[in-house]
């Protein structure tokens, strides 16, 4: 039964842990959005709308913008805060179940830091690759012909990216210390 409660609460802890850094990449894409609010949200506009009042479909990009932010802001801040607790509260059940005979094989210890560093670095790697295209075909190609595809946004590409980049490499050196302290090797490829 502790193998059972050890391996429920790091599959838990994993995914409250990945809803926190999701939290942090919200908080990225914000920042981001302080430069420039295209750059993390898509606004509709109409160019023949100088003020208000605008005409039906049309609105104005930067209260919409400040909308999306602030919605963002309130996300994020749940994210981080409910991902954290949580994270840490099922830490502390894992360790517990840990002591208790049966609790805490190697296969879970080293399953759990073989997740962490797939997960993390999947989306790290994946919003670094993918917001730096969505960067350079905003500043090589701007928007479509006659602004019909409108910017393209990177600030939520780049914020998964800032905040997962660092978790994949905590995870990749714990897994690693893990392999040469149990003196395994890595299976040939």
């Amino acid at each position: 039964m502790a193998t059972a409660v050890a391996l429920y609460a790091r599959f838990v802890g994993i995914v409250t842990l990945a809803l926190a850094l999701v939290g942090i990449a919200l908080a990225v894409k914000i920042l981001i959005s302080f430069i420039d609010p295209s750059y993390s949200y898509y606004a509709l506009t109409c160019a023949a709308a100088p003020g208000p009042p605008y005409p039906t479909g049309c609105s104005n990009s930067d209260a919409l913008a400040t909308f999306q932010r602030n919605q963002d802001l309130i996300l994020a801040v749940v994210l981080i805060v409910a991902g954290s607790g949580l994270a840490a509260v099922h830490l502390v059940v894992g360790r517990m179940a840990g002591r208790l005979f049966g609790g805490a094989p190697n296969w879970i210890g080293g399953g759990s830091l073989v997740a962490c560093t797939v997960i993390f670095g999947v989306l790290g790697i994946g919003g670094l690759i993918s917001g730096l295209y969505n960067l350079l075909t905003r500043l090589f190609l701007g928007s479509g012909p006659n602004g019909s595809a409108g910017p393209v946004t990177f600030g939520d590409l780049l914020g998964l990216a800032v905040a997962f980049l660092p978790a994949w490499i905590v995870s990749l050196r714990l897994l690693l210390r893990r392999i040469g302290e149990r003196g395994q090797s890595p299976a040939p490829a």
